[in-house]
């Protein structure tokens, strides 16, 4: 994903030269405010479904809260029927 998803056509250029893809998030937890460890898990929860690429950051700060929130998602979501994937391969 191209930096705070910011991107044009010669981002996109760019990237195609490299044979790369951008990838945009259909989803974001928004953890970079901490809100919460409750806040995190409930937003995200709303916005999963089949095929959603949800954002988490794990730079800029103290992550105490995202470590905490991933850890009861991907809990709920595997108990739901959900799987994970890479969205990249070499």
């Amino acid at each position: 994903r191209p930096p705070y998803g910011a991107y044009d056509d010669r981002v996109q250029a760019i990237a195609g030269g490299q044979k790369l893809s951008l990838v945009m998030w259909t989803g974001d937890s928004l953890d970079w405010e901490r809100p919460g460890v409750s806040a995190i898990v409930s937003r995200v929860m709303a916005q999963a479904r089949p095929g959603a690429v949800l954002l988490f950051h794990d730079a800029g700060g103290e992550r105490s809260q995202t470590v905490a929130a991933l850890r009861i998602v991907l809990e709920r979501l595997r108990a739901d029927g959900y799987s994970f994937g890479t969205l990249c391969r070499d």
